[in-house]
């Protein structure tokens, strides 16, 4: 079959598909793939990132960030452990030159396990603390420094919790990528 006007049939499907939510997309997509005798593509957050090995798949921010971000189901393998619906971070070795750099790469990966986990990037200190300590990189002295150094990458307190924000969320999946190349 000859190739018709590729860019132009896909601005007709998004045109189409731009007012379902995510998982309605998926749904339709899959739908017209299956029709056509073919499978659907792997994708972060679909067969690539949350399906097909063992996890759930992930909420619609998860799925976002992972795609807007382009990781793949590789990347985020080489940094986080999915099984039964459950994400937890692997050891891995924290980028950094300083203990204050990995503590604060510690944080964003513990963020990012909270948003694949929860669909919400929110995380508590003691888990990112706890991190840190697995980590090697927890320096008690210093640590408060340290998480005064996070800036604009997260939002909230020790008390309330901390949140990735955008840049957070960003250097986050910039960081997955870094690890994932070794």
């Amino acid at each position: 079959m000859a190739r018709k006007n590729i860019p132009g049939i896909a601005e007709e499907i998004y045109k189409l598909l731009q007012p379902l939510i995510p998982e309605d997309r998926q749904k339709v997509l899959a739908g017209v793939l299956g029709m056509l005798g073919e499978t659907t593509p792997a994708v972060a957050g679909g067969e690539g990132a949350g399906k097909g090995h063992g996890a759930a798949s992930f909420g619609t921010k998860a799925t976002h960030w992972a795609r807007s971000n382009n990781l793949t189901k590789e990347e985020l393998q080489s940094v986080f452990e999915f099984n039964d619906g459950s994400v937890e971070l692997l050891a891995v070795k924290v980028p950094g030159k300083t203990k204050k750099e990995q503590s604060i790469n510690s944080y964003l990966l513990v963020g990012a396990k909270s948003l694949l986990a929860g669909d919400d990037p929110k995380f508590v200190d003691k888990e990112a603390v706890a991190y840190c300590k697995q980590a090697g990189c927890h320096d008690g002295a210093n640590h408060a420094s340290t998480r005064a150094s996070l800036g604009s990458k997260v939002s909230g307190n020790k008390s309330t919790g901390f949140r990735l924000s955008t840049p957070g969320l960003q250097a986050a999946a910039q960081l997955i990528k870094q690890i994932a190349k070794g």
